[in-house]
């Protein structure tokens, strides 16, 4: 089965604190692939639903919380301050 494909309604990350971005400059292969799935079923499915699980506390500093909510909403959060005020 080719997923290119498929139509993909709704996606589940699990253990997705593995796909935070702590530094700009510091993307893990793993989140470039990520970025590329999701880029690439958003294109057939702007209605997709994604929802990210994790056990593990995510946000240790404001950038990985707006990288996590980046990934899964597809949107960009320039409007979102990243350093304590």
């Amino acid at each position: 089965m080719n997923l290119k494909k498929q139509t993909v309604d709704f996606i589940v990350f699990d253990e997705i604190h593995f796909t935070k971005i702590r530094f700009e400059e510091e993307v893990s292969k793993r989140r470039h692939n990520l970025d590329g799935l999701l880029t690439a079923v958003r294109k057939k499915n702007m209605n997709v639903k994604v929802l990210g699980l994790s056990s593990t506390p995510v946000v240790n500093n404001l950038k990985e919380g707006k990288s996590m909510l980046e990934l899964i909403t597809g949107k960009f959060y320039n409007d979102i301050a990243t350093m304590p005020l």
